[in-house]
C-alpha cells in the first residue's frame, strides 16, 4: 500500500502528516510514534523517515509552530512496566485544520467504535458515534453480518450536541448508537468474515479506511 494521497494545499512535510494521521484523534507518547514503531501501531506497510533526533526536533518544532501540543504526565513503557513522566503530544485545532487541507476527511462518513466487556466475559456493549445514523446503523449492520458480534438488545438511539470528539473537532450534534451484545470481539471462536464488512463500509475511522473511500469513490 502506498501512502495516502495528499493535496499539497499546506506547508506541511509529508513525514509531518503521517505524524498528523497518527494524532488526529488520540494523544501519543514519542515512543509509539517512532520509526520504527509507526507502521505497526498503525497497522500499515510503510512508516515515516525520521530517526529517533529527527523525530524529538519535528516534534518540538511543530510545538513551536502551535499545531502540536505536548503535556507532562505519567505514561506507561510495556518494557519497564512501572509508569513514568513523559510527553503526550495531541494535536491542536490548527493543526487539526492543516491535517484537513491535506486529506479532505468527510466527516459526515466518520465514526468511532467503543467496545466494552461486561461483567459476563461472554457479554459485552458496543458504542457507534458519529454524524449520520444511517452510517452508524450501517455500521452495526456489518458488524452482525461479518460475525464481529451478536446483538443482545435492541438498538439505542441518542442525541449528543456540542462534543468534543477528537482532541481538536467539536461536533455540534452526534448521534450515538449503543447495544449489548451477546460475545465479545475477543472471543477467539468467531469467525469474522472482513470480506462481508469490507463490502458493506461507506464508514471511515481511520486514515487507511478514509483512503480506501477515496480511492473507491465512495
Amino acid at each position: 500500500m502506498e501512502r495516502p494521497t495528499r493535496t499539497g494545499t499546506t506547508g506541511l512535510t509529508d513525514d509531518e502528516l503521517l505524524l498528523f494521521d497518527f494524532m488526529f484523534d488520540k494523544s501519543l507518547a514519542f515512543r509509539h510514534m517512532r520509526r520504527d514503531d509507526y507502521a505497526f501501531h498503525m497497522n500499515t506497510p510503510y512508516s515515516h523517515d525520521l530517526d529517533d533526533t529527527q523525530l524529538g526536533d519535528t516534534l518540538r518544532a511543530l510545538c513551536q509552530r502551535g499545531l502540536v501540543r505536548s503535556r507532562r504526565e505519567p505514561i506507561w513503557p510495556t518494557e519497564r512496566r512501572a509508569f513514568e513522566e513523559g510527553d503526550r503530544y495531541t494535536l491542536t485545532e490548527q493543526g487539526g485544520a492543516l491535517w484537513q487541507l491535506e486529506r479532505l476527511p468527510d466527516w459526515t462518513a466518520y465514526v468511532q467504535t467503543c467496545h466494552r466487556d461486561g461483567e459476563n466475559t461472554t457479554t459485552g456493549s458496543i458504542r457507534i458515534t458519529c454524524v449520520d445514523e444511517s452510517i452508524a446503523r450501517l455500521c452495526a449492520g456489518a458488524m452482525f453480518a461479518a460475525g464481529l458480534v451478536t446483538p443482545l438488545t435492541r438498538l439505542k438511539v441518542r442525541t449528543a450536541f456540542g462534543i468534543q470528539l477528537l482532541p481538536w473537532k467539536r461536533f455540534d450534534e452526534l448521534v450515538v448508537l449503543h447495544f449489548r451484545t451477546r460475545n465479545s470481539f475477543a472471543d477467539a471462536t468467531s469467525h469474522v468474515r472482513w470480506n462481508v464488512y469490507e463490502a458493506t463500509r461507506r464508514w471511515w475511522e481511520d486514515i487507511t479506511q478514509l483512503q480506501s473511500l477515496i480511492n473507491q469513490g465512495r
